[in-house]
């Protein structure tokens, strides 16, 4: 995201903010590399971090697309032009008869659809009122929160380097605001 920001949107990124994007990214990726399983094994099956990678780098892609699309339609439209062509992607891919339809699975599924368009929401509001360089790297302060939940709801061990990749990612967050 900050990379498509400086080359399309002319955004600049100071040395610590540059600093701050390096611990981001290498709290990731320890994170993800180096992440266990239920048997306290540390290994991550190599398509786990394929899709990992896919997914920073559609993630990347988006906030400057999402910036300039925000400016064009306003931020409230973008939710509806961006999961408009979604819900139309997944289509071919029969996820709409896997839909939970009642009790315990559509709560859940209630509940993080919610917690995405909040999300989501949050990121458009910010994008209007700051830079991708700084809101792309800030909303990756998702990973400490994805880790401390796992931690504590679902009862997950990880590994030191994963946590110490998390904690390192967050701390990158405060150098992207120098």
């Amino acid at each position: 995201g900050v990379a498509c920001a400086v080359v399309f949107l002319d955004e600049t990124v100071s040395v610590y903010a540059g600093l701050g994007i390096g611990m981001v990214l290498i709290g990731n990726i320890v994170s993800v590399y180096w992440n266990s399983n239920e048997n306290g094994e540390t290994k991550t099956p190599r398509s786990a971090i394929l899709w990992s990678i896919c997914s920073a780098i559609g993630f990347g892609v988006m906030m400057p697309i999402l910036s300039e699309l925000g400016n064009t339609v306003g931020v409230l439209w973008t939710i509806p032009f961006v999961w408009g062509p979604e819900l139309l992607l997944l289509l071919p891919f029969g996820v709409y008869p896997k839909i939970p339809r009642k009790g315990k699975e559509l709560w859940i599924a209630t509940r993080v659809g919610l917690l995405e368009t909040i999300g989501f929401l949050a990121i458009n509001i910010g994008l209007v009122v700051s830079t991708v360089t700084l809101i792309a790297p800030v909303s990756s302060l998702s990973t400490i929160f994805t880790v401390t939940l796992g931690l504590i709801l679902l009862k997950e061990r990880i590994a030191k380097p994963v946590f110490i990749g998390a904690i390192l990612a967050s701390i990158g967050i405060v150098f992207v605001n120098f």
